[in-house]
Order: C-alpha cells, then structure tokens, then sequence
C-alpha cells in the first residue's frame, strides 16, 4: 500500500530460516497526531524522516492562502485542515503531507521550505551563521510539535530545522 506522504518505517524483521531483510511499514496517523509527530502504530519505531539528517515536512509559506489553497487542492487533489489558528494542513486520504501558512514578514515572497530533522535546533543554527548563512526565524518552540528554526544557506536557498518534542 503507497501512501502519498512521509510517513515511512523500516523494520528489520528476522525470517524463519534466519535471514534478516528490510520492511517498509507504512501508517496513517489520526486526526488528532501532531503532524510531525512519531506515529506509535508501528510498535514505537522511529519513522525515517524524523532522524537527524533527514528531510522531515515541507511548508508553503504564501501571500494568498485562499488562492494556493485553491491551486494546490485542485492540482494534488488533496484536501486541507486547519491545524491551530494560523496553519493549514495539506491532506491526502486523511494523512498529513505539508503545511501552509500566511507569510510571516510583508515582502516576503511565496516560497515552499523543507524541514530537516536535527539533533540540537540551537545548535544547527548557530552553525549556520558560522558557516555563512543568516538565521531567518530564530530557534522558536511549536507547541505540540517540537523545537523549529529557518534559515538561508550562503546562496540564499531556505531551509528549516526540526527537532520533535520527545515521546
């Protein structure tokens, strides 16, 4: 069964005669999980795209949420949600697949930004600016979802930071 979404699990599993091969488990999570959130149907394994390094959510950050929610609703045809009174979920058959939200900053353009998994978000950006990149959205806490920060890497590409909240 292929989902439309990241909510991917491997799982070693040993066979009868010995051998070990790789499963890939698939889960949808209920209407009321984070959406960035370990899903706990899979015996508590950690889904891949919430390991460090690991491309974890994107997000459209944009200036007419009615008109993308029109677009992309009609192009993907997925569905929205609201999730908390600013954010709005994109959907496909009940599964969380990005978000969206009204652009922070006036003159900030419409641009989708992928999230990648971290150990230490504080820590991941202080590297950043280190390394040449400007901190966009200093490290903040989500409130039911985990620690977040954006940045823009020396060639001015955004990319977001995550660390789930412990479960």
């Amino acid at each position: 069964m292929t989902k439309l979404s990241h909510k991917f699990y491997c799982k070693c599993v040993e066979e009868e005669d010995g051998a070990k091969r790789t499963v890939n488990l698939y889960s949808q999570p209920s209407a009321h999980q984070n959406p960035m959130s370990e899903n706990e149907s899979c015996n508590n394994e950690s889904p891949m795209y919430l390991k460090p390094g690991h491309f974890s959510w994107n997000e459209l950050v944009t200036t007419d949420l009615e008109g993308a929610t029109a677009f992309y609703t009609s192009l993907l045809g997925c569905t929205t949600e609201p999730f908390g009174p600013h954010y709005i979920l994109f959907k496909k058959d009940e599964t969380s697949v990005a978000g969206m939200m009204q652009v922070p900053q006036p003159g900030m353009p419409a641009q989708w930004v992928a999230y990648i998994t971290v150990e230490d978000v504080d820590a991941t950006v202080a590297k950043v600016s280190e390394l040449g990149g400007q901190v966009m959205a200093p490290p903040m806490d989500v409130p039911e979802v985990g620690r977040i920060a954006v940045a823009l890497d020396p060639q001015g590409a955004a990319i977001g930071f995550f660390k789930p909240l412990a479960r």
